[in-house]
């Protein structure tokens, strides 16, 4: 750029037409290296110059200059969806090339006037866009000259997928043999291939505005025409149209066409001297993506194999077909577990692609680094993982590139978790330590949240190990930090620490910082989000009931389960419905701790009502806990009558609290707490010997683990007969 720079510095105000010319192709160069860079206001800078300085100039090469720089004016604005603005400028190179005009002028003005065309089209805009392919026809279709011929066609073709989008195929069928005819006849040895040429370009701008049917049709008719031509270079044409079509008959649905067609591409690459083999792994990685999304996964597994064994020496990063191959293939085998092939894969991928520096450019080298870690926790490989993500940080942790960085701070956090699985947790503490040290407050946002779940996740693993103190210093930092950068975390996070913070306080019996935390996690946690964050959202409504009651604060308490039920009632994930029943089992046992039996046993019921047809095992687990605690209510009611003497209603309440525990054990029927108050409900009804029978084989299939619940059975609401119950249970040998 810079030379061209001293061009237009010694020519561009010279009165000498070829020093002029020579400033101009050099401001035209300078536009399309600008615009190469993606700077288009600095390249629409130079294209105007150049038509200020020399667009009244009468020289033809300066005329031809100041008409490459209108073309490349309108074809920034229409490259970049504005047809509109465009137009103006491809209006005034039309009305230039009004007069007499040198070939390169006619080139451009066609070319411009596709490009408008194009543009148009792209923005739904059919008739103005048909009206520049018209006039490309109008102004160009007696020219002789190759170039313009082809021009032409790519028009006429355009013209014929609009009339058929109207239904005026009679048109458009005149239009589309005009444009065979156009091409048919094109001088010279490259003919055929220029005529496909045309056909694949404009099947590719149809395919991009929807009109499949159109853009197939083109390549069936090149495909008919020259199929069973074997000179090079239009065989290896017609097999990249034979990809081509694949891919349009795999948009309209026509799934055996379009594995048929990448087949026959893959047999005639490998027909070719010295093997195509880019077009065959181009067709097999579409098969491959394809077969993934009708669940044809050996299949699959089969084409991205043969992708692999066909590059064996292939290490080029932007050859992302054999990455992806290697990624897929390794995930596969991770999802059947088959952990061995899984990690042979993604060492492969990084064996091949991990030299390159700037690894940014696939994105497949780390994530298959993070696998590989996996892959050997998985099979119990610590050592070797240990290793693993110690190379990640040493590779990646001095990238420039910050997404880079990332992947070597999560690799610190994944070391902490190996030190974790493999039972190392003082070692995992302090690596997580070492990483919040060494990467302090880092400017980045990305790798701010990466320390700060580091951090939380440090608080976690102190409170798991009995280093409250520690941990709950550690929640703390978290929180501060947040409070300095409010933007550095998502509020999930900082709701989960808020958790964290409250059990902690709970379980230091500060009741008042607990109940801040709990309600500030309650208002962070978003409905509108992920169910798990309702489902947070309702354990910490269901905790912070939990801790009012365990403050006597019975109606604060029993307002927020309550509210839990009255929030999530409805929903239908199993989740949440389990909190739903937990804030339902809740209740009814404050409420049978206070002698509310019928209230308490209405949220039983209620419990058994919801879920006792639900297909989740997790859920009827705990319709049998309610069957159960049911049982027990109906059964102290019972016990609290017999005191008083009315034996007729002890005896139905017996019955009944009977009936709720057999339903609880025929739905779980190892629960040996059930078994227990069943065995005791029978002694209580007088039924000595169906009781004895209960507690010897209660007593010979648990053993003496059984004799504490069997004589626990008896501690609701004491009668006389409970003393005899407890000489039964002690007089009867275990095992």
């Amino acid at each position: 750029m810079r030379a061209w720079e001293e061009v237009v510095r010694w020519h561009a105000d010279s009165r000498d037409p070829a020093r002029c010319e020579e400033a101009a192709r050099a401001l035209n160069a300078l536009g399309g290296a600008h615009a190469r860079r993606g700077d288009a206001a600095a390249a629409r800078a130079r294209y105007e110059e150049v038509v200020r300085r020399y667009g009244d100039s009468p020289e033809a090469p300066l005329r031809a200059q100041v008409a490459i720089a209108l073309a490349e004016q309108g074809n920034l604005w229409a490259d970049h969806g504005q047809p509109d603005k465009a137009r103006v400028y491809v209006d005034e190179l039309v009305r230039r090339h009004e007069g007499p005009s040198g070939e390169r002028l006619k080139d451009v003005t066609a070319r411009s006037l596709m490009r408008l065309g194009r543009s148009y089209w792209d923005q739904l805009r059919p008739e103005e866009a048909r009206a520049c392919f018209e006039q490309v026809v109008r102004r160009f279709g007696g020219a002789a000259e190759p170039v313009l011929r082809e021009e032409v066609a790519g028009a006429r073709l355009r013209i014929w997928a609009l009339l058929r989008s109207q239904e005026r195929f009679g048109e458009a069928q005149r239009e589309y043999e005009a444009a065979v005819g156009g091409l048919g006849d094109l001088p010279g040895p490259g003919a055929r291939a220029r005529m496909i040429e045309v056909f694949r370009v404009t099947a590719a701008g149809l395919e991009c505005v929807f009109c499949y049917e159109e853009a197939r049709w083109c390549l069936d008719e090149m495909l008919s025409r020259f199929g069973e031509v074997r000179e090079e270079p239009v065989a290896g044409t017609i097999t990249e149209l034979l990809v081509q079509r694949g891919r349009l008959l795999r948009l309209q649905g026509r799934t055996e066409e379009s594995l048929a067609d990448w087949r026959e591409a893959i047999r005639r690459a490998d027909a070719f001297p010295g093997r195509a083999d880019a077009l065959a792994v181009d067709a097999l990685d579409r098969m491959a993506e394809l077969l993934r999304d009708q669940g044809r996964l050996e299949e699959m597994r089969d084409c991205y194999e043969e992708v692999v064994r066909r590059t064996p020496t292939c290490v080029d990063p932007w050859e992302l077909q054999v990455p992806k191959a290697l990624m897929v293939l390794g995930d596969l085998a991770d999802a059947q577990e088959r952990w061995e092939d899984a990690l042979g894969h993604y060492a492969e991928l990084v064996r091949r692609f991990g030299w390159q520096r700037e690894l940014s450019l696939n994105w497949m080298v780390p994530a298959a680094h993070h696998q590989m870690g996996w892959m050997l926790c998985l099979l119990r490989r610590f050592d070797k993982a240990e290793v693993c993500f110690k190379e990640m940080m040493l590779r990646y942790g001095q990238a420039s590139n910050t997404w880079l960085r990332s992947q070597a701070l999560q690799a610190h956090r994944n070391l902490a978790q190996v030190y974790a699985m493999s039972g190392r947790l003082d070692a995992a503490a302090e690596c997580l330590g070492e990483l919040v040290r060494r990467h302090g407050d880092p400017e980045d946002p990305g790798l701010r949240m990466l320390v700060f779940e580091a951090l939380g996740e440090l608080g976690a693993l102190c409170e798991r190990t009995g280093r409250r103190e520690q941990a709950y210093a550690h929640h703390e930092e978290l929180l501060r930090r947040y409070a300095a950068r409010p933007d550095a975390s998502s509020p999930e996070l900082i709701a989960q620490t808020h958790l964290a913070l409250a059990r902690l306080s709970g379980q230091a019996r500060q009741w008042e910082k607990a109940r801040i935390h709990f309600e500030a996690a309650i208002l962070l946690f978003d409905d509108d989000l992920p169910s798990t964050n309702m489902q947070r959202r309702a354990q910490a409504m269901r905790d912070l009931g939990a801790l009012f009651l365990e403050q006597e604060r019975l109606e604060e308490g029993c307002s927020l389960l309550e509210g839990v039920v009255r929030r999530y009632g409805g929903e239908a994930e199993p989740l949440l419905q389990l909190e739903v029943v937990f804030a339902l089992l809740s209740l009814g046992d404050v409420l049978g701790r206070r002698g509310r039996t019928e209230e308490a046993c209405a949220r039983y019921e209620e419990v058994i009502r919801r879920f006792d047809t639900s297909s989740e095992p997790f859920l009827l687990r705990q319709v049998a806990v309610a069957f159960h605690r049911e049982g027990r209510e109906w059964m102290a009611k019972g016990k609290r009558c017999w005191q008083r003497g009315a034996r007729e209603d002890a005896a139905a309440l017996l019955s009944r609290a009977r009936e709720r525990m057999e339903a609880s054990h025929v739905r779980a029927p190892g629960e040996r707490l059930v078994r227990a108050h069943l065995a005791y409900v029978s002694f209580l009804q007088g039924r000595r010997d169906e009781a004895r029978v209960a507690i010897e084989t209660l007593l010979r299939q648990e053993g003496e683990d059984a004799r504490g619940e069997l004589l626990a059975a008896a501690t609701p609401e004491p009668i006389f007969l409970d003393e005899a119950w407890r000489r039964l249970v002690r007089a009867i040998p275990s095992g």
